[in-house]
């Protein structure tokens, strides 16, 4: 009877102790959770730094060490008698920055969407590295933003980025930005994915039913509409001709003399496919010409629509490369 009460008495000492030590690291994963904001080019050291302490806490508990000194006298034969007493605290570890590093992400997206400030910024340098090893191969994309805060102060920070958007801007381009007031190294670039998050627009490419829209819309309501489809839109006039330019999305529709629309860029290499619906092409033509003026090969696609016809080029430069655009051309009916 009386082993009996001192088993119970030991099991009961170890949950104890088991319990004190997971409380320790419980805790210590909940005090980051509300780590600053002005700890947050920090950020991976001091979560790295807490999540050792977490995964030591958790090998005391699955231990059953009572106190911290005792450490000094486990022998490697206790460490070795169970894989878990090594393996769970390293998976609670690896578990508990990963959590820690996307909820601080989540927390700073939604403070900078509820609260930040839309400001315009240059892009004045970026880097690509690209780390390789036997099994994976990663990147890392850095770009370099300048920009002037609300208190007038010139701040240079160094941010990553996603491909898309490294991919999208280039050194000397202006961008927009928004970022938070009090930490304004706390900003997101206006471009890319970012742009649904933190503005609500769509970001989307221009399809037909936009020029159809844009034949009726005043030249100087035009900017306006464009910019609630995507970000980056600008207006600029060559030779008494109005030309919308996105950099961003790498689109461009140029108004011509005649009232004709030619547009660039966006998903008119595949028109059938995602640009005009196929239920609105009354008579397609295709016909391909080689060796006219400037141009090796230059195929052009007509489609008779209802209220307009549309042109669709490819045409092969004798310089190299590949170009791809689209004339429209608005059908005016006699009343």
């Amino acid at each position: 009877m009386e082993n009996l009460d001192a088993t119970q008495t030991t099991n009961l000492r170890q949950q104890v102790i088991k319990t004190k030590w997971i409380l320790v690291a419980v805790g210590i994963f909940i005090l980051c959770l509300f780590l600053p904001f002005s700890a947050y080019s920090s950020r991976f050291l001091i979560f790295g730094v807490a999540v050792l302490a977490i995964g030591f806490f958790v090998f005391l508990a699955m231990m059953k060490i009572d106190g911290l000194n005792d450490v000094l006298y486990i022998k490697k034969e206790q460490i070795d008698e169970r894989a878990a007493n090594i393996v769970v605290p390293t998976i609670c570890a690896i578990l508990s920055f990963f959590i820690l590093s996307v909820i601080y992400g989540l927390k700073v997206d939604v403070a900078i969407n509820n609260n930040g400030v839309i400001t315009n910024g240059l892009i004045i340098d970026g880097e690509k590295t690209v780390s390789r090893s036997l099994r994976r191969r990663s990147e890392t994309n850095e770009l370099y933003v300048q920009f002037c805060d609300t208190f007038g102060r010139t701040q240079k920070i160094q941010t990553s980025v996603s491909n898309q958007i490294y991919g999208s801007v280039y050194k000397g381009m202006e961008v927009r930005l928004k970022y938070l007031p009090k930490h304004p190294n706390l900003f997101k670039i206006l471009a890319g994915e970012n742009v649904r998050t933190f503005t609500g627009i769509s970001n989307r490419d221009l399809v037909l039913k936009d020029i159809e829209q844009i034949f009726t819309l005043p030249i100087d309501s035009i900017i306006n509409y464009l910019q609630t489809i995507s970000e980056g839109w600008k207006m600029n006039e060559v030779e008494s001709m109005r030309i919308f330019e996105n950099k961003l999305k790498k689109e461009t529709v140029l108004f011509t003399n005649e009232g004709q629309i030619i547009l660039t860029g966006g998903v008119i290499a595949e028109p059938e496919n995602y640009f005009i619906p196929k239920n609105k092409i009354l008579n397609k033509k295709t016909d391909v010409k080689r060796n006219i003026g400037e141009y090796t090969i230059l195929t052009l696609t007509t489609y008779e629509l209802e209220n307009m016809n549309v042109v669709h080029l490819i045409g092969i430069p004798k310089k190299g490369g590949v170009e791809i655009s689209m004339i429209f051309t608005k059908i005016e009916f006699s009343k």
